[in-house]
């Protein structure tokens, strides 16, 4: 009964656009992604695919709006990923990501959801040793 409703996938869009993009979602890009969703009969992977591959996920205006960069995850209480390096910027003036960001996701959508990672992100990425199974 709430798959039915349109807000239902609209809201389970919204959820992850707010984790791995940005804390403002583009209305648009959900309303779009949540289509294909119902279209999949409610496939996670055609959401997830959806949104890492959109040109939201991956904008420089988005970067850093959510994870500082490089990747600081918290594992057992200290930091994954190096430090950034001031002298070396990336060519937009930025600071450059010592991880890519596809093999975090690669790393939560294999280690942690037990999926087949290339479907989602396109390709296939390492994952790292930051999630204990």
């Amino acid at each position: 009964m709430l798959l039915a409703r349109r807000e239902t996938t609209t809201f389970l869009v919204d959820k992850p656009w707010r984790e791995f993009v940005s804390p403002k979602p583009d209305t648009t890009e959900v309303a779009r992604i949540a289509g294909d969703f119902r279209a999949s009969h409610y496939a996670i992977k055609v959401a997830l695919r959806d949104l890492f591959l959109s040109d939201a996920f991956w904008d420089a205006r988005n970067r850093g709006t959510l994870v500082k960069g490089p990747v600081e995850l918290i594992v057992g209480g200290g930091l994954y990923g190096a430090e950034p390096a001031l002298a070396q910027l990336s060519t937009d003036g930025n600071l450059a990501a010592a991880i890519d960001f596809r093999n975090v996701y690669a790393t939560a959508l294999e280690r942690w959801w037990g999926l087949d990672s290339r479907g989602v992100l396109g390709g296939r990425f390492a994952t790292l040793p930051i999630i204990r199974t």
